[in-house]
């Protein structure tokens, strides 16, 4: 049964690189910050050493009662989404509404390299009999979904997406398309990356990783974690929750293209779409990658559909390359800001994600 009830975001929680927040504060979001050095690993001799750490991200401080090995990955979705269930209000499952399971939609670039690579260090080195099954449990792509519905009593839907940039964003449109469906009335979606020396050894073998951060050349990697809470506009209002959003109808556009130039699709959709949202507020628009000629961005594909459009903003400088969590983290972070300076007009929010492989996504939520 098709639900005509809208979308709306109602929770927000992340955990991200320092320089999240430094991007809040900064007046102007076109400087370029300084890029850390990585020091959570040695990095292959010859290999560039820049990326985006939380050097201060202690598990144990987020879900104390834990006593048993996580892989980074799935610490890190554990503690944000932690933090967009709580501030759903949702948190306690005492709390939520009788009858209205919670469901789960999660997205990961590269899942648990870590878990991986204990695993196999003592398979390698010992006797393989030996080597610890808790630990592999905690290696696959979903180990992190499957902690998130433990903990946390979600018992809706559930889809884990991995492999690709644009995880998170495939996991935002399940959730929606799932709620647009009437399958579910609330689910909690997310994306997770931990920078480890197993990511950093691929990228750098793909020549992916930038010898120069403030070169747009290539990548600078980041890690961390961002989720929301979605949920139908029926069960936010049935509940005394305040909406931070709204998805507008077709709430993302997934889209390939071999030569890196906009998608015809994407550019017919946003042709369709902006227009009718520049009515009802300002155009705003997040980037969560640099521009270069293989990745273009939104500005060029977005010329002239719309007067009412805000310099685009680039995030990729802050927080570096975060692939999945990328999309969901912008869109975050276009929420917070607008929340920290006050503003209140009607704005509609269009945040895009790309891959270097010429696929791209574009989430868009609206602001009344």
């Amino acid at each position: 049964m098709t639900s005509n009830d809208a979308v709306v975001i109602t929770g927000i929680g992340h955990i991200l690189p320092p320089a999240f927040d430094a991007a809040l504060a900064a007046p102007d979001l076109h400087a370029s910050p300084e890029t850390p050095e990585i020091t959570g690993f040695e990095v292959t001799e010859g290999a560039p050493a820049y990326g985006h750490e939380i050097p201060d991200f202690r598990f144990e401080e987020h879900l104390p009662h834990f006593k048993t090995y996580v892989d980074r990955t799935s610490a890190l979705a554990l503690a944000a989404a932690r933090k967009a269930l709580n501030d759903a209000g949702l948190l306690d499952a005492n709390a939520r509404p009788v009858g209205v399971d919670i469901g789960c939609a999660y997205g990961t670039t590269f899942g648990c390299l870590e878990a991986m690579g204990l695993f196999w260090k003592k398979i390698k080195n010992s006797n393989p009999k030996f080597a610890q099954p808790l630990v592999f449990t905690h290696g696959y792509a979903n180990s992190p979904s499957s902690l998130l519905c433990i903990e946390y009593g979600l018992r809706g839907v559930a889809c884990t997406f991995s492999g690709s940039f644009l995880s998170g964003l495939e996991a935002v449109q399940f959730a929606h398309d799932q709620i647009k469906a009437g399958s579910a009335e609330c689910v909690l979606v997310g994306a997770s990356e931990s920078l480890t020396s197993a990511m950093h050894q691929h990228l750098f073998a793909e020549q992916l990783l930038s010898s120069d951060p403030k070169n747009i050349s290539g990548i600078v990697p980041g890690e961390g974690a961002a989720f929301f809470v979605m949920e139908s506009l029926k069960s936010a209002q049935a509940r005394g929750k305040t909406p931070y959003a709204t998805f507008i109808d077709n709430a993302v556009m997934l889209s390939a293209s071999q030569t890196g130039e906009p998608n015809s699709n994407e550019s017919d959709w946003l042709k369709r779409i902006a227009p009718l949202n520049a009515a009802a507020g300002k155009l705003q628009f997040l980037e969560t990658h640099r521009e270069t000629n293989a990745r273009p961005g939104l500005a060029r594909t977005l010329a002239n559909i719309s007067s009412s459009v805000s310099a685009p903003v680039n995030l990729e400088a802050y927080l570096g390359e975060t692939f999945s969590i990328s999309g969901i983290a912008a869109a975050s972070f276009a929420l917070e800001a607008r929340s920290l300076k006050n503003r209140t007009e009607a704005a509609t929010i269009f945040v895009k994600s790309c891959d270097p492989y010429g696929k791209s996504g574009i989430l868009a939520i609206q602001i009344k």
